[in-house]
């Protein structure tokens, strides 16, 4: 890039000296009958201010190439980081996708155990109502047999007593005497 620009400035510069030549000979000829000495100074005048203003041009040229040079590296820096930017986000990206994946798995998983979970909880709670039931249904069967045990017991009771003549005591405190 450099040896482009060097090759502009020479062809500027080489461009300008031939335009002199040209502004040089013309002036001659306009000159034509006039001193040599002033056409010499004008010559010398001429080529020094071309030259002064091809070396601004070089100097103001110049200038605005570091001038891209450095905004050239500047963009370049900032490409690099966009692109490491980029590399990060596509990264990121993955990994995000990878842990969903592994999270939809794992929910999944998760409601497989639920729904087995619930199912034995109502088989389990199927057995334990019919437990309940038999439970339920034994408690009912003592209490009539322990009425009839009482009951029976009762006349049993009455039976001894009436054989002993003895008294009888009943329910409300009260008792009965027995003869024979």
């Amino acid at each position: 890039m450099i040896i482009l620009i060097s090759s502009f400035i020479m062809q500027i510069g080489v461009e300008s000296n031939e335009d002199t030549v040209t502004n040089v000979q013309h002036n001659i000829h306009s000159v034509s009958g006039g001193n040599i000495n002033n056409v010499e100074n004008q010559i010398k005048s001429e080529c020094s201010q071309h030259i002064l203003d091809r070396e601004r041009t070089v100097v103001l040229l110049r200038k605005e190439l570091e001038y891209a040079l450095d905004s050239l590296k500047v963009v370049q820096a900032q490409m690099v980081k966009l692109i490491h930017e980029k590399e990060e986000i596509k990264q990121s990206e993955v990994q995000s996708q990878t842990n969903t994946e592994r999270l939809t798995v794992e929910i999944l998983r998760l409601k497989s155990e639920i729904v087995d979970k619930e199912q034995q909880f109502e088989l389990r709670l199927v057995e334990l109502e019919e437990k309940l039931q038999r439970v339920e249904g034994s408690a009912v069967a003592s209490n009539v047999c322990w009425r009839k045990m009482k009951e029976v017991g009762t006349l049993l009771l009455l039976l001894v007593c009436f054989q002993d003549h003895k008294e009888v005591p009943m329910r409300d405190g009260t008792s009965y005497y027995l003869f024979s």
